[in-house]
């Protein structure tokens, strides 16, 4: 398997985190592995076969060729076959809305084919990538067509809910809803209604998120490997709390998972 991340150019910059692609070769045995929540939202385009997913009740689906994947609040299996090849758009938070005319909340915890939002674009799309003969030139055509949707989506925008995102993020999420819509002079339903056109979840939601992702980020880094440390440190009230999330997050005790798997620092 090989995988490849790829900066966007300077225009796109500010609302792309990076592009990333996965290659399988065709001599290579299927590959599973356990897709765990990161608060991202990303466009996933496939070139050749896609992959087959299998969730937390046992329900397997093949993905579609083109997808809008949200963010997610549970683990999946994602198996990989011979001589599968993908590029994805990882979109920076309070970033993907700006390129798709609809409430994100409508992504929460799944994907949406883009031939449900439009079956000519997703037709062209696939078609074009499909065709490419190389990583570049497959780049160059996403970079095409997003910024056609950006020219067009310039006017929307949401700075009061962007501020309050930042802030649940600096803060590593332990902020209170109410307390959140205080500090920006709003109410916690209208900020509810801006954070799910946002990214598709409400703040407690995505502060539960942002916890996860900054307890793998210290014990991946290795500057915290304490159960009990990480949990007062990143704002659970006890150890039990951050149990539950994980089990919730990944499918395993953070003992079980922390063994089994390990995390790219990219894809946190």
């Amino acid at each position: 398997m090989h995988y490849k991340f790829i900066q966007p150019t300077a225009e796109l910059a500010p609302y792309i985190h990076h592009y990333w692609m996965m290659e399988t070769g065709s001599t290579e045995n299927s590959l599973t592995e356990r897709v765990i929540p990161n608060g991202a939202i990303e466009l996933m385009l496939h070139y050749k076969a896609p992959f087959m997913v299998e969730r937390p009740d046992g329900i397997t689906f093949q993905q579609p060729c083109a997808f809008l994947s949200g963010i997610s609040s549970t683990w999946v299996d994602v198996t990989a076959e011979a001589s599968s090849g993908m590029i994805a758009v990882s979109f920076k938070l309070a970033a993907a809305y700006r390129f798709f005319n609809f409430p994100l909340l409508e992504t929460a915890g799944g994907i949406i084919d883009l031939s449900d939002l439009s079956a000519t674009y997703s037709q062209r799309i696939s078609d074009r990538i499909y065709s490419a003969n190389s990583l570049d030139e497959r780049i160059n055509i996403i970079e095409q067509e997003l910024l056609a949707v950006l020219h067009r989506n310039r006017t929307r925008s949401f700075p009061q809910a962007e501020a309050a995102l930042a802030f649940l993020i600096q803060s590593g999420g332990a902020v209170d809803s109410r307390e959140l819509a205080d500090m920006f002079s709003t109410t916690t339903k209208s900020l509810e209604r801006q954070f799910s056109t946002l990214i598709g979840k409400t703040p407690k939601q995505f502060g539960k998120i942002v916890r996860f992702k900054n307890v793998l980020k210290n014990f991946y880094s290795g500057k915290d490997t304490s159960l009990i440390s990480l949990a007062h440190s990143k704002g659970y009230f006890d150890q039990a709390h951050l149990i539950k999330d994980f089990r919730e997050f990944t499918g395993h005790t953070p003992k079980d998972f922390f063994v089994r798997y390990f995390c790219d620092p990219e894809f946190l």
